[in-house]
């Protein structure tokens, strides 16, 4: 089964991050407030970041539903933060000598979240957290399913073609807000 945390758990993960080896730990920190895919965000590249727009744009070939558009996540003011924190050592934004230049392996997040929540939480059960989170907040269907790069179902997903970035945006901040509060 995917187990996620209670968002409250998803926040107090960060205290077992600092522990881990620094480019897994970023990696992990970066990656929570966006609830994308491992496939999606292991292999990010710097040119895929605009920090003026504060946007990373996903390319097809990474999308798990192959459709032959980019995806676009809007970045909150924390992931920002984070990513300006970084020095680049490739075009891949979590890599580094020790991964001969190439993106951390898919194992190394996800033990990251083991390790964080204590051996209970999965990747994709995080993101059933982020989307338990949206229905007690009140987050139209529609968007939330959009913030996790899914398609909508049925007639609905023959005529919503856009990809609700700008309504997007709020809720990935709040989201990042709830779980990494600013100081």
């Amino acid at each position: 089964t995917s187990e996620g945390l209670h968002h409250r758990g998803a926040r107090r993960s960060a205290e077992g991050e600092s522990s881990c080896r620094q480019t897994r730990a970023q990696c992990f920190r970066l990656r929570r407030p966006h609830r994308t895919r491992q496939a999606e965000f292991n292999d990010a590249k710097w040119s895929e970041i605009d920090f003026e727009h504060k946007v990373w744009t996903v390319p097809p070939e990474r999308r798990k539903d192959r459709k032959p558009e980019p995806f676009r996540v809007p970045l909150s003011d924390q992931a920002i933060a984070l990513l300006k924190r970084i020095t680049p050592e490739s075009e891949y934004i979590f890599s580094g000598s020790y991964y001969n230049n190439r993106s951390v392996a898919r194992y190394y997040v996800s033990t990251m979240v083991q390790y964080a929540s204590g051996g209970t939480a999965t990747m994709h059960g995080c993101r059933s957290t982020f989307r338990d989170w949206c229905a007690r907040e009140g987050v139209d269907t529609a968007v939330a399913e959009k913030c996790l790069m899914h398609s909508l179902k049925s007639v609905q997903a023959a005529y919503q073609r856009d990809d609700l970035l700008e309504r997007r945006r709020p809720v990935m901040q709040a989201w990042a807000d709830t779980i990494m509060p600013k100081k």
